[in-house]
């Protein structure tokens, strides 16, 4: 009994003092609150099974003799990862863990009706996250609670499926014409950011889908444009441009980044001309 409350009053001067707005998770990638482990131990997997590749799957029906609750569980989380199978995540007692399996089955079948059931609100909202991106839906992102959150989905599901509409929903201003200018491959939109900082990054980016010298040249920060050139040099195989860098102790880097992706070239057409030889043979 002293030791519950002198844990319960450690973890509540932890708080206290960090300032903490966010529950621990099982998959912050950290660990904290009762892990004896980064994300594993005390209410997440047991280290053992975390650390795991290939875990043991059980039987359903073998799931349920098991006495130790714990251990239960692993057999429940496993089964329903392994499986695909929701039915399981259920069964599961730590609500915890019974988040991080609707979660794990939801990402995977892409079915936003399991993060729904979910509690945490961390959890549910990568849930939404993840399944809005698998599915390329933005509607499924308006689920999310988070704002930062929401437009970090709908920034990703705006690239991937090439949507001024999905990037128009973006609430920041500074990531939606960033969005905006990656879809459409133009900087246009970039300069309607204020920040110069960000502003820099959104050339930046789009000189990394469209790769011209031309965006890292309108860069103010050094680093920044240098980050540009190095990365369109490399897509252009083109050194001479490495000649451009603000910090030539980058120099090195940037020839030897083109000199691989010149090789990677060649080595692409000589396979391309090999099957295609082999082909005329045939």
């Amino acid at each position: 009994m002293r030791f519950t409350v002198a844990l319960i009053a450690l973890l509540a001067l932890c708080v206290l003092i960090s300032g903490c707005t966010r529950e621990p998770t099982c998959s912050d990638g950290v660990q904290n609150g009762l892990e004896t482990g980064v994300d594993c131990g005390g209410p997440c997997q047991p280290c053992s099974i975390a650390q795991s590749t290939k875990p043991t799957t059980l039987r359903q029906e073998d799931c349920s003799l098991i006495a130790n609750v714990t251990q239960k569980d692993v057999c429940y989380f496993t089964n329903a990862v392994n499986a695909q199978d929701s039915n399981a995540c259920a069964e599961v007692q730590s609500w915890l863990w019974r988040d991080q399996c609707y979660r794990k089955v939801a990402s995977v079948v892409g079915d936003a009706t399991l993060c729904a059931k979910i509690n945490n609100t961390f959890e549910h909202d990568e849930c939404f996250s993840d399944v809005a991106i698998t599915n390329r839906s933005d509607a499924l992102c308006d689920e999310i609670t988070s704002q930062e959150q929401k437009d970090t989905c709908l920034f990703q599901v705006g690239f991937n499926t090439k949507s001024n509409s999905s990037c128009g929903k973006i609430v920041s201003a500074a990531s939606r014409f960033r969005c905006l200018a990656l879809v459409n491959k133009d900087s246009k939109y970039c300069e309607n950011i204020t920040e110069n900082k960000t502003r820099d990054f959104c050339f930046g980016k789009v000189a990394s889908v469209n790769p011209d010298p031309w965006y890292c040249r309108t860069i103010s920060d050094p680093k920044i444009a240098d980050d540009c050139m190095v990365d369109v040099a490399v897509k252009k195989i083109n050194d001479k441009l490495c000649s451009e860098l603000k910090n030539q102790t980058r120099l090195t880097e940037c020839q030897d980044g083109v000199a691989k992706a010149k090789k990677n070239m060649q080595n692409l057409v000589s396979g391309l001309e090999s099957q295609g030889a082999k082909l005329h043979t045939e």
